[in-house]
């Protein structure tokens, strides 16, 4: 059959797709389709007066599956996606200088006042096929991917009204990759899997910064700062003569390039072996699996017991857990800045004369600093545990689920912006540790009324992190943020909701109607390292009600009905600060036929 959904909503919000689903043969079936999605945008851009965060998108689907034989699957996948976004929404929240009175952007506070547009457009192409064989003891699969990525990326890299400088980054990527799956079928008391997995990536990266007409006043007054205010040339026998020099760049407008090509290898080979009924002991099962990822090497270790009738399970496990360093790429530019302000200091230093200006650019060529060392950030390593139990009581009408965790993580990543504000980076912080426990319930009370409420408690905090930084005079000194929180975690996450259903038995018009409300909650969530911005708890209500007849639908809902005021985003840079804010309350239609 077809598929056909369309809705609006507040804002100029529209959206609209169309699927088709058709079985061509017992062994040969397809589906196909495309959607068209439209944000009109919630905020406005008060100096460029337009929607900051408007944009539409667009797509098309198409899966397959072919049976050969009673053994053998084909399962293909292509989907494609084209998007071209308004973006990062940033309001300026003030300066975080002691002269914050004297601040000239003030009349821009609490808004969104860059000057430059700020967007984002990509197509992504995802294929993937599937060949999957049964055989009598095991199951073979083999999965094939290929992901096509073109981007662009356009930031007013300042987020003011003043016209400092821009940020371009321009993704072009091909990714392959491979995974071979072979996995004992169940019944037996050992279940195993155990495969291999490979994976390569093309990509190159063009990310320019733009010094703008602002921007190269600063650079202009960061030339005047090294400039001998005289200079003094011996003309001859008691002669002399005093030069005042000036140096200055006359463009408006000068951008600084960065190309990158960053090619990306990775393999592995896993393997996980569980045993039930451990040791003739009804119910319980131990798992230990082992998967070796480009050298490194990744344990994992559960203990778990079935309760009989299936009503549930405890469990503990341990793993280790990794994700791989990279490189700053958006850094570049800032590390060209600093090592031409170094050249410049070098060249006139200790020298009365201008002409050692001449070996300035000669001696900024040949470099001295490692690129790849300084904008490198490393690996993070985690250790995991974790103890649960998933119970199912009262004859499957209530099911709920209850774990306590501790994660141990080293050199964990941290995003923040670089000091300059060209770009935002990604830094080590150290060692932190996190100590929670989460809990979910799922009641179906009668035929007609469902509830569902989950609530997550996690501590995360700093516990060996030392860096450098600047005090209010500017001077270098050593910060400890041991003891504070991790930025971007919440502290709390609840959400409490229901469904009733209301049949119409005979009522020609309509089968049902049902409504859906949920409260969602987070808090408090600390924005930076040094926890001097946060979020506290906040929450969002929202519902739907949908008519349905046979094949058709008509949906009403809203979203934050309390149109809850809350920060989304945080983060500081050139010692200001920016936030970006929750949606406000929006409410909209759908309808859905399905012939």
């Amino acid at each position: 059959g077809t598929d056909f959904r369309m809705g609006a909503g507040t804002y100029n919000a529209y959206n609209t797709s169309l699927t088709h689903y058709h079985r061509l043969s017992e062994r040969f079936a397809f589906s196909t389709g495309g959607f068209y999605d439209y944000q009109g945008g919630f905020f406005r851009n008060t100096v460029r007066d337009e929607k900051a965060d408007k944009g539409q998108s667009a797509g098309g689907r198409i899966r397959a599956i072919y049976l050969p034989s009673d053994n053998w699957k084909v399962d293909l996948n292509i989907n494609y996606e084209y998007s071209d976004q308004g973006g990062y929404p940033y309001f300026y929240q003030g300066s975080l200088a002691p002269e914050a009175q004297s601040e000239p952007l003030k009349p821009y506070i609490g808004k969104i006042s860059n000057n430059a547009r700020s967007n984002y457009y990509r197509n992504l192409l995802n294929t993937g096929l599937n060949l999957e064989y049964q055989a009598q003891h095991f199951t073979l699969s083999m999965v094939t991917g290929y992901q096509f990525l073109k981007d662009c990326m356009d930031i007013d890299q300042d987020f003011t009204a003043n016209d400092i400088y821009t940020l371009q980054q321009k993704q072009r990527s091909h990714a392959l990759s491979e995974e071979i799956i072979l996995k004992s079928k169940s019944g037996s008391r050992w279940q195993w899997t155990t495969g291999a997995f490979g994976f390569y990536q093309w990509l190159n990266t063009e990310a320019p910064v733009t010094f703008r007409e602002a921007g190269m006043g600063m650079l202009n007054q960061m030339l005047g700062s090294v400039i001998p205010s005289q200079i003094q040339v011996e003309m001859g026998p008691s002669m002399s003569m005093n030069i005042l020099p000036s140096l200055g760049i006359s463009s408006r407008t000068m951008p600084i390039g960065g190309s990158f090509n960053t090619p990306l290898l990775n393999g592995a080979l896993f393997h996980q072996s569980t045993f039930r009924d451990l040791f003739g002991l009804k119910g319980v099962s131990f798992t230990a699996g082992l998967r070796l990822d480009y050298l490194q090497l990744l344990p994992k270790f559960a203990l778990q017991y079935d309760f009989a009738r299936n009503r549930g399970n405890v469990y503990a496990t341990v793993s280790k857990g990794y994700r791989s360093g990279g490189y700053n790429i958006q850094m570049f530019s800032e590390i060209i800045q600093g090592s031409l302000r170094n050249s410049m200091i070098d060249a006139v230093a200790g020298s009365k004369e201008f002409s050692k200006f001449a070996s300035m650019l000669e001696k900024f060529k040949k470099g001295g600093t490692n690129i790849s060392e300084t904008t490198l950030y490393k690996p993070e390593y985690s250790w995991n545990y974790e103890i649960g139990t998933h119970l199912t009581l009262f004859n499957g009408k209530l099911q709920a689920d209850l774990a306590g965790f501790y994660m141990d993580t080293h050199d964990q990543q941290i995003s923040r912006f670089a000091e300059s504000g060209l770009g935002r980076i990604t830094v080590n912080a150290g060692k932190s540790r996190s100590i929670g426990a989460e809990a979910s319930v799922r009641a179906q009370l009668t035929d007609r009324v469902s509830l569902n409420g989950n609530y997550g408690y996690t501590y995360a905090t700093f516990t060996d992190y030392v860096t450098n930084g600047k005090n209010a005079q500017g001077e270098v000194v050593e910060i400890s943020y041991n003891g504070n929180y991790v930025p971007f975690v919440p502290k709390h996450t609840f959400t409490v909701g229901g469904r009733y259903t209301q049949p119409f038995n005979n009522c020609k018009l309509l089968d049902n109607l049902t409504v859906d409300v949920n409260y969602k909650a987070a808090g408090r969530i600390y924005w930076t390292e040094q926890n001097n911005a946060s979020q506290a708890l906040y929450g969002t209500l929202n519902g739907r009600i949908a008519l349905h007849k046979g094949n058709g639908e008509i949906a009403f809902w809203v979203n934050n009905a309390l149109n809850e005021k809350y920060q989304a985003f945080y983060f500081e840079t050139m010692n200001r600060g920016f936030a970006q804010q929750g949606r406000p309350v929006q409410a909209g239609i759908d309808i859905r036929c399905r012939f």
